[in-house]
C-alpha cells in the first residue's frame, strides 16, 4: 500500500487533508471526533472547509481521538501505510 501522499492535483498531502484521511480510516463521524476534542460539534467540519493549515498540538489531539500518533521520524524509516504531511510549497526552515 505504500504511504499515502497523493492528494489534490499537487501531489503532495497538507495538514488538512491528514486530518481527513485519518478521521476516514478511523470510521469515527467528524461530529464525533470534534465533540471527543472538547469542541462543538461542527468545528472538524468548518475547520476542514477553511482549508488552513492546524498547530501540531492539534493534529497531535485529533490523531489521539482517532487511534493514531502524530510521530516525526527519519524519511527512510516511514512504515507502510503511513500518513505523510509534506511541506507546503516553497517552504523554509
Amino acid at each position: 500500500m505504500g504511504a499515502k501522499r497523493a492528494v489534490k492535483g499537487r501531489g503532495l498531502m497538507d495538514s488538512c487533508e491528514a486530518m481527513r484521511e485519518i478521521v476516514g480510516r478511523s470510521g469515527m463521524s467528524y461530529r464525533a471526533v470534534s465533540e471527543a476534542m472538547g469542541h462543538y460539534p461542527t468545528w472538524l467540519s468548518s475547520t476542514l472547509h477553511k482549508d488552513v493549515s492546524s498547530k501540531a498540538d492539534t493534529l497531535a489531539r485529533l490523531c489521539d481521538v482517532c487511534g493514531y500518533s502524530l510521530a516525526a521520524m527519519p524519511r527512510a524509516d516511514v512504515p507502510e501505510g503511513a500518513i505523510v504531511i509534506d511541506p507546503a510549497e516553497g517552504a523554509q526552515g
